[in-house]
């Protein structure tokens, strides 16, 4: 008897339909599934043979299915995508209930502030960077929006923001209230603060802060920052870059600031409120404080701070100045080329300055202008 063709074979002992009637109805009800397809002229039966096919992320896992686009509910691209505008795609994924976009490699230029939503995430393409230009405006959470704001949400939860590079905004150019994490990004190009940070448990890994030399020289002085930290913000800043800043971090309360390279920077690190913990940085060349302390229980450990070295200059001001903060730890620092390797203002009390190497510079090794500090086992000549 003469071996069936494959595709005529009985579906199954229990089902007598053959596989090829199976396959035919498989592909009939996948042609009328209207969520499936991203417009007219786009079955199944039409595109098959194509390299890759063109579907809504959530519609069915075919293996012709480019896979980065799996992961994503919409794609933004200049052509191509299914929108060439990062608002308009946040605002279809938010609707949706949340989900991830994908921002192809090229710069978007903002037309107004971008709003970023609660449970949706910006990634690049992870190869080539995509940028956006910012264009004099400004990405903001939802929830620091006035209430009054259609925009406005109470809470913006669960957001990454990866792989992107963003210049060109007005003053504090990201404005970030909420749980966000910035990944792999890059800050720059603006003449103010780079980003305010709001607080919410936001968090920094492996991002980029920067301006030019010539930036620098012209805006050294004033208050702008590479991240501005604010009350109550309980942030996490780990493995950044900052370079030719004013003021590299300022720190709300209860932050860690830890394994951070800061080059060329006005002030290094500013505490301004209580509980933060500063460890293992990298801080090179400060022209004026390397770590800035205004507030009480901060814990400054295992950092390198070092001065302006140029031409055989010290900083204009301390490695360490503690300015009215309490109950504070300074331990296992090497500080070099300022001032003082360490000064205790007035008023700033009950300080333990342990185990630090203070050599090198120019007024002394520490000064100890408030009380009831410890100051101890420390390397000063």
């Amino acid at each position: 008897m003469a071996q069936p063709t494959w595709g005529m074979l009985a579906k199954s002992q229990t089902d007598p339909k053959t596989i090829e009637e199976r396959i035919a109805e498989m592909i009939a009800e996948h042609n009328n599934d209207e969520e499936a397809h991203l417009g007219p002229g786009q079955s199944l039966q039409s595109h098959k043979a194509s390299e890759i096919i063109d579907h809504l992320a959530s519609s069915i896992v075919n293996d012709k299915l480019e896979y980065i686009i799996r992961s994503y509910n919409a794609v933004v691209a200049s052509s191509g995508g299914d929108y060439d505008n990062i608002q308009d795609a946040i605002d279809y994924v938010s609707s949706q209930g949340g989900g991830n976009i994908l921002i192809a490699p090229g710069t978007f230029t903002l037309s107004a502030d971008l709003i970023l939503k609660n449970n949706v995430s910006l990634y690049g393409s992870g190869e080539k960077f995509s940028f956006i230009n910012c264009n004099g405006h400004r990405i903001v959470t939802s929830c620091s929006l006035d209430e009054s704001d259609p925009n406005w949400e109470e809470e913006t939860l669960n957001v990454t923001f990866k792989d992107l590079g963003v210049y060109g905004g007005a003053d504090e150019m990201v404005y970030a209230q909420g749980s966000i994490q910035f990944i792999d990004c890059l800050f720059y190009g603006v003449v103010g603060t780079l980003v305010t940070d709001l607080g919410g448990g936001n968090r920094f890994i492996n991002c980029s802060f920067s301006q030019t030399s010539a930036w620098f020289n012209s805006y050294k002085n004033y208050d702008y920052y590479g991240i501005k930290g604010t009350d109550g913000v309980s942030s996490y800043i780990a493995n950044c870059s900052f370079d030719n800043m004013a003021k590299a971090i300022s720190v709300g309360e209860k932050a860690i600031v830890t394994c951070n390279k800061i080059h060329t920077c006005k002030y290094g690190i500013i505490i301004n409120y209580p509980g933060s913990v500063i460890n293992g940085n990298n801080i090179v060349n400060a022209k004026g404080y390397g770590v800035h302390i205004d507030a009480n229980l901060a814990i400054v450990s295992a950092n390198f701070i070092m001065g302006d070295e140029n031409f055989g200059q010290y900083a204009s001001g301390d490695g360490v100045y503690v300015n009215g903060g309490d109950n504070c730890i300074i331990t296992s620092n090497r500080v070099y080329s300022f001032q003082y390797g360490v000064r205790l203002a007035a008023y700033s009390d009950r300080n333990l300055v342990v185990a630090n190497i203070l050599t090198s510079n120019a007024a002394g090794a520490t000064i100890n202008a408030g009380t009831n500090n410890l100051l101890q086992n420390n390397i000063t000549s």
